[in-house]
């Protein structure tokens, strides 16, 4: 078994210019988008904060949305 940070953040992958990784931070909101001829629902972002009042922050995904 592997988690998600181990599974993923290589440090290859660290060091692609496409890629922001935020710690410290709580995801809110999982951004869920249905496609209009389907019944299918696909996570395309996610809205996250650094605490309960500070500001909030959208973000959004071309291909995956990974959470750990």
């Amino acid at each position: 078994r592997a988690s998600s940070k181990t599974g993923y953040l290589t440090t290859k992958v660290l060091s692609r210019h496409n890629l922001k990784v935020v710690g410290g931070t709580q995801v809110t909101k999982i951004l869920i988008r249905k496609d209009n001829n389907s019944r299918t629902k696909r996570a395309v972002g996610v809205e996250f904060g650094t605490s309960g009042a500070g500001p909030k922050y959208h973000v959004r995904a071309k291909k995956e949305v990974v959470l750990w």
